[in-house]
């Protein structure tokens, strides 16, 4: 009996635990496209920031406009031990996903 309830103690404490503290969200920020190479390999926003999009997505990105507004998502991933850090970016105005490396 001792033990059953210090087991239910147990769960309603984490429960609590986690509907105060829930997870992080995805680190994202707005912006908007103000440059790109032809080729569509790299993007530059309104922020500064710069990037390398990964070869399957360019020809998605060739066709982007400047001025198109964006997310920017920020995702991690442990490959072979390291923390990988690349960007998932939507272009709000025609709903594509890109995969892309920070260069800036």
């Amino acid at each position: 009996m001792k033990r059953c309830f210090l087991v239910v103690t147990l769960l309603l404490a984490l429960t609590l635990v986690f509907c105060l503290f829930p997870f992080p969200q995805a680190f994202a920020w707005s912006v908007f496209l103000t440059d790109k190479s032809d080729d569509g390999t790299i993007l530059k926003f309104s922020d500064g920031s710069v990037f390398d999009v990964v070869p399957p997505d360019q020809i998605d990105t060739m066709l982007w406009l400047p001025g198109s507004d964006c997310e920017i998502f920020q995702r991690s991933r442990i490959i072979k031990g390291q923390v990988r850090i690349f960007y998932e970016i939507l272009n709000m105005d025609d709903g594509e996903r890109i995969l892309a490396f920070r260069l800036r």
